[in-house]
């Protein structure tokens, strides 16, 4: 569904320009080339073109600003148990897909909405608290395991999952698991050491040090 976001300028845009990753239409009174093919920006060749500074202002300002507005409104109505937003998985894909963001959007604009994003508190926790992405434990690195290790043992997945959670705190972990591309796009603005990820050694560690009495004998079989 990303790929078939459009922008328009009173009238629909080209398929052709370049695409912003961003899960909605865009409509603005942008400035133009003379065949209305594309936008104007911003280059060494037309620094004082105004329609061009026009457009870099809209999209630094106004959609940066928009977009947080956006991830605000939809966790307000999470918070408040709201039908417009009943799942926290359509929250999450309301943050651009990377990947499907061209090199000029992931560069000029969307590379700023990213940090901007890792100042606030974006992710639910099991307590239903709002944290920053820099203080969740990621389970994701350890999913696929956890699927090979109750597949093998005949156990259910879900049961797996929930023993393995019990051993951390659960004011640090995501209350369903963070989609991928979200944790990618975090990654490719601030490096792969960025965020924090549950590993095997981690969930042994916890297992010797912590008192288990919270899991069940089914959980700890």
């Amino acid at each position: 569904k990303f790929r078939e976001c459009r922008f328009f300028c009173f009238l629909p845009m080209p398929e052709t320009i370049e695409r912003s990753g961003l899960p909605f239409h865009i409509h603005g009174s942008f400035g133009l080339r003379d065949d209305r093919r594309d936008f104007k920006w911003l280059s060494n060749d037309n620094r004082r073109d105004e329609a061009a500074q026009w457009n870099e202002l809209i999209l630094n300002e106004v959609l940066d600003t928009t977009l947080v507005s956006i991830i605000d409104y939809a966790k307000n109505s999470i918070t408040k148990s709201s039908s417009e937003f009943p799942s926290l998985l359509d929250y999450y894909y309301l943050i651009p897909v990377w990947e499907n963001a061209s090199a000029n959007w992931r560069e000029k604009h969307l590379s700023a909405f990213f940090r901007r994003l890792g100042e606030v508190d974006l992710i639910m926790n099991r307590r239903d608290e709002w944290i920053k992405m820099a203080d969740v434990l990621f389970t994701n690195k350890i999913d696929e395991k956890l699927g090979e290790f109750a597949k093998r043992n005949g156990q259910s997945l879900e049961i797996v999952q929930e023993a393995v959670l019990k051993c951390f705190e659960s004011s640090r972990l995501p209350k369903i698991s963070v989609p991928r591309h979200v944790i990618k796009a975090f990654e490719e603005i601030n490096g792969s050491d960025v965020l924090q990820f549950i590993s095997i050694t981690d969930l042994c560690d916890s297992l010797r040090k912590n008192d288990t009495d919270e899991l069940s004998n089914k959980e700890k079989t």
